[in-house]
């Protein structure tokens, strides 16, 4: 039998959801400025997510969009090295540009909006979940967003990094394949 549930609203500020309904609105077609990503990979020392924080080596992969004026999309690919293996997190967040501390924040499990006019909300990565919650700010001509507008908008950024990682990794593997022919000549 079918479930009904009813929606749920979070009121927000303006800034943040000026920079919420603009990150949802935007295009994403290539001739844009802001669906260019800027990579960088960089090494550093990092706490790894356990009950003791414990400083680890790591290796981090982040690719940076950009709205100027409006919003900044972090996409960072973290890979811990320890004793006892790897691990990898992957952390996304929307911060309102000139906006300090007013940013979404998606995680493993859970999407962290931070600068509510209430506090900091934490919503559960589910379907349901992100489709019942919407954001709302007293700004003219507002209308509920939906966190699950946000989430899929986002994925269409992370679906790009993945693939230019992927195609990365395969260059990588072809020139490595094109030296070791050279040598065994």
């Amino acid at each position: 039998m079918p479930t009904i549930v009813e929606t749920r609203e979070i009121k927000i500020s303006k800034k943040l959801y000026n920079t919420l309904r603009s990150f949802v609105e935007s295009s994403t077609k290539e001739l844009y400025a802001w669906n260019v990503g800027f990579y960088e990979e960089f090494k550093t020392e990092a706490e790894l997510g356990v009950p003791e924080p414990e400083k680890v080596p790591a290796l981090v992969r982040r690719v940076t969009f950009e709205k100027e004026g409006k919003w900044e999309l972090v996409i960072e690919d973290i890979m811990y090295k320890h004793v006892w293996g790897e691990r990898n997190e992957l952390r996304i967040t929307l911060l309102a540009s000139e906006a300090l501390g007013k940013s979404v924040a998606v995680g493993k499990d859970e999407m962290v909006i931070n600068d509510g006019v209430d506090g900091q909300f934490k919503v559960h990565l589910t379907y349901a979940e992100l489709k019942r919650t919407r954001v709302i700010a007293d700004v003219a001509y507002a209308r509920p967003i939906s966190l699950y507008d946000v989430y899929d908008k986002m994925m269409i950024y992370v679906s790009s990094y993945r693939d230019f990682c992927r195609n990365r990794e395969e260059q990588a593997q072809t020139k490595a394949q094109a030296q070791a022919q050279a040598q065994a000549q």
